[in-house]
């Protein structure tokens, strides 16, 4: 990806955030459209709960023609159920967002994760760090690169596993080469003392 193709204000955090002696071996956003995928089964709820409060609302317009306006219990009811349907429904909308709000780089030295959604966050990996990077492929070349597992325990007493890295980028097996090859070349090359 030509880092000029990014929003102004990632172009920027991505100029910040690499040195001028770092080159820039690999740039990418992810795929937004390929969080449609994880958004299907909310849309799924979604048709259902839409079609329950458009179902409801018309019944009850039809029952109560002219009390219907005057019981404000009725109409919050309503509202929140529309509301949620609506949120629901909206879902694959923020994960584009999402995508657009996140930029993955490649140094010599580092992998970067950039994300400017609600806060600006920035996960930096050293090559010689980096050990068990995990390849999901999705099909065409798609796919995830894990780099990264954090283990918690919930108050249940189980464990939960959240995952960072290149989340949806295209040529994933490409990827992971450059990011072998590179750690393989950061090995060889003496440390300066």
């Amino acid at each position: 990806m030509n880092p000029l193709a990014l929003a102004p204000k990632l172009r920027r955090r991505v100029t910040e955030e690499v040195t001028a002696d770092e080159p820039i071996h690999w740039l990418e956003q992810p795929h937004p459209w390929a969080y449609l995928l994880e958004s299907i089964p909310l849309i799924l709820v979604a048709i259902p709960w839409f079609a329950v409060f458009l179902l409801g609302l018309l019944l009850k317009i039809f029952q109560e023609k002219e009390n219907f306006l005057h019981n404000p219990e009725d109409i919050s009811t309503f509202a929140w159920i529309g509301f949620i349907g609506v949120c629901i429904a909206s879902a694959p909308l923020f994960n584009r967002w999402l995508a657009q709000c996140t930029v993955y780089v490649i140094t010599d030295r580092r992998a970067i994760i950039i994300e400017c959604r609600f806060r600006l966050r920035v996960f930096s990996y050293p090559l010689s760090e980096l050990k068990d990077i995990e390849r999901r492929p999705y099909g065409d070349g798609w796919g995830d690169l894990i780099l990264e597992r954090i283990v918690t325990q919930n108050s249940d007493g189980m464990e939960d596993v959240f995952e960072r890295g290149f989340i949806r980028i295209p040529n994933c097996r490409d990827v992971l080469n450059l990011l072998n090859e590179l750690k393989a070349k950061d090995q060889a090359s003496p440390t300066p003392s």
